[in-house]
C-alpha cells in the first residue's frame, strides 16, 4: 500500500524459498543451498497465485508451489535500489 516497487531476481527468489523442504524446519535443514545448482526450470517462474491478503506463492517450472511469501518477506529480501547496500 505505500507504493513501493520491489525487485527481484528469479534464482535470489527461488533460494529464498520459505517452505520446510528448502528453508528446513525444526532441527530439519532444508536443501537449499547458496551452493545448489538452479536448473533453468526450477528459476523459471510460470504462475503467481495471491494467498488471502497476506502473501503471494510462486509456481516454478520444475512444480515446486509450496513457497508462501509473506508481502513481508518480499520486501526483506527486495533487491530494490532503495534497499541495496
Amino acid at each position: 500500500d505505500d507504493g513501493h516497487l520491489g525487485e527481484w531476481g528469479w534464482t535470489d527468489l527461488r533460494r529464498a524459498c520459505p517452505c520446510a523442504l528448502c528453508a528446513g524446519e525444526g532441527s530439519m535443514p532444508g536443501i537449499m543451498t547458496l551452493d545448489m545448482v538452479l536448473t533453468p526450470e526450477q528459476t523459471t517462474l510460470t504462475q503467481v497465485k495471491w494467498i488471502g491478503r497476506y502473501a503471494l506463492a510462486p509456481i516454478w517450472g520444475d512444480g515446486h508451489d509450496t513457497g508462501l511469501y509473506t508481502y513481508t518477506r518480499l520486501r526483506e529480501i527486495c533487491a530494490c535500489p532503495e534497499r541495496r547496500p
